[in-house]
């Protein structure tokens, strides 16, 4: 037991002495976001307050999407906290840390449309965002699939008829919701992933993986973790 501490002291000696560049993508409210020019949302909160239990130094690098596998695998980022679902195509590029949230998915159209089921997609130009876990729903269902990095202009393309019907994760579909009263949601339901999770890269980040998974443990019984839920309303 003693070396299994001192091998843990050992590690996280040798993190703190370096920065971490974790790789996010600030358009998916309210997980990652701008705010006055700044980043926010869930996952910077959680993130930070991790990187106080683990006494690490934290450096965000905001980059599109789809980016950030690429970055990891090619070490520029050392890890990504961006509302990023665990699922057997990434876990091909990837290790995970245990869970920290489980979402839904949500199908949004305009007012008086009249899709009633996810099956109602098949054909139709269907807006989500690009590298979500979304964009894989959609394709299985033979809509026709329009991809965009941003959800905002995923959002404007619904409202302005350029698209019929977007797929999103539910809590960011209910922020745009809120926003725009002329769209609703016609169907909801698991998203099927394991849960969102910090990413790294495939096999070379095992002790970092622990001090996060050991950190994130601390957060939630601090209940640090529950207010951060609270603060964004998920």
């Amino acid at each position: 037991m003693k070396k299994i501490f001192l091998a843990l002291f050992i590690t996280l000696f040798a993190y703190a002495n370096e920065v971490v560049k974790v790789g996010i993508s600030a358009n998916y409210a309210p997980f990652d976001m701008m705010v006055d020019g700044k980043l926010s949302g869930f996952d910077v909160d959680l993130v930070n307050e991790i990187s106080k239990v683990a006494n690490l130094k934290i450096e965000f690098v905001n980059m599109s999407f789809d980016g950030l596998i690429p970055s990891l695998v090619a070490g520029k980022i050392n890890m990504i906290a961006s509302g990023m679902s665990i699922s057997e195509r990434r876990m091909k590029n990837c290790d995970f840390s245990n869970p920290y949230f489980f979402g839904k998915t949500m199908y949004l159209k305009r007012k008086g449309d009249t899709f009633i089921t996810k099956e109602d997609l098949k054909g139709v130009k269907t807006g989500v965002k690009l590298g979500t876990i979304q964009e894989n729903t959609a394709r299985k269902l033979g809509a026709n699939v329009i991809l965009h990095e941003d959800s905002a202009v995923v959002v404007m393309s619904l409202v302005n008829k350029q698209i019929d019907a977007v797929v999103f994760d539910s809590f960011v579909a209910k922020k745009f919701m809120a926003k725009n009263p002329e769209i609703e949601s016609f169907y909801e339901e698991n998203d099927g992933a394991l849960g969102f999770a910090f990413a790294f890269a495939k096999d070379k980040n095992k002790d970092l993986i622990d001090i996060i998974n050991k950190a994130l443990e601390e957060v939630k019984a601090s209940g640090k973790y529950d207010e951060l839920i609270k603060k964004y309303g998920l």
